[in-house]
């Protein structure tokens, strides 16, 4: 008798702790989970506050090329930039330093920037102009100009 009661404590006791330990790694999932949407934002925000400082009013050197807003050229939506804003004349993709809203003057005219450049391009001195057809926009094609940052992030 007695060992049969010391025997169902000591089941009783390693039920308790399977339960614990089931109850632990469900928290631990659902953590996980819940935290995983959040990751990207949390890195970009951190990535956007380590950049360098945009120097005002100073010209420099600039590849520019052209796009438009077509899937094969952007993503399955078009009409819309990354800042959000819809597509118009006057539009540039920018660096991933410069900051939506950021003002950039090229060949004497005005652009803002409302896009990000691919992946491959976001650390470098690349910008793409928005174009309203493929004609002007390879007629533009790839060109070494000079630009000047006017106003950082006007938003």
């Amino acid at each position: 008798m007695l060992r049969d009661r010391r025997r169902a404590k000591t089941r009783d006791r390693a039920m308790n702790f399977l339960t614990v330990i089931a109850f632990l790694l469900m928290l631990a999932v659902l953590c996980m989970f819940s935290v995983a949407p959040f990751r990207g934002k949390a890195l970009a925000y951190m990535a956007e506050q380590t950049q360098e400082p945009v120097m005002l009013g100073v010209s420099y050197q600039a590849e520019i090329s052209a796009y438009t807003a077509s899937e094969d050229e952007t993503d399955s939506r078009p009409w819309e930039m990354a800042s959000g804003a819809t597509v118009y004349d006057g539009a540039l993709a920018c660096p991933a330093r410069l900051a939506f809203g950021t003002r950039v003057v090229v060949e004497g005219r005005m652009y803002v920037c409302e896009d990000r450049m691919n992946g491959r391009y976001r650390d470098s001195d690349h910008f793409d102009i928005l174009m309203g057809s493929k004609a002007e926009a390879f007629a533009f094609g790839r060109q070494s100009l000079e630009i000047i940052i006017i106003q950082h992030g006007a938003y």
